[in-house]
């Protein structure tokens, strides 16, 4: 007998994350409120791969990408 589809648990659940308010500060650091697709796509992949979060993704990214743009 199969499992009913219905109740069966998600394996592929996303994580929910809350609109940003703008309101927010973490650590001192002002919130991004609007993110290059790029850069949430990158985030996305990133964290799924690495196992944490898409903020310690995106700021993993764009901490690379001011280090490039200093480098220049």
């Amino acid at each position: 007998m199969e499992p009913d589809r219905d109740t069966m648990e998600n394996p592929f659940k996303t994580e929910e994350i809350p609109a940003a308010s703008g309101k927010e500060k973490v650590a001192g650091k002002q919130p991004v409120t609007s993110l290059d697709p790029q850069v949430a796509a990158a985030a996305q992949a990133l964290s799924l791969a690495m196992g944490i979060t898409r903020a310690e993704a995106t700021e993993m990214i764009l901490a690379r990408q001011a280090a490039a743009k200093a480098a220049e």
